[in-house]
């Protein structure tokens, strides 16, 4: 269960993986971001779903 549990989160981290745009850099997967432009407002990185996850890269 802790094995599927890390893979999950490390899977919710690669979908809200921060990237530059216009200066800034914002959530991929909240930005909607489809070939250099969003679909969505930009949300700032680290959004929500990152914050939710906390600091540690693994847990």
């Amino acid at each position: 269960m802790a094995v599927s549990a890390v893979a999950a989160i490390q899977r919710i981290r690669a979908l809200h993986r921060p990237i530059e745009h216009r200066g800034r850099t914002i959530c991929v997967e909240c930005s909607a971001w489809t070939d250099g432009s969003t679909d969505n407002p930009p949300t700032v990185h680290p959004c929500a779903t990152i914050k939710a996850l906390g600091n540690q890269e693994e847990t």
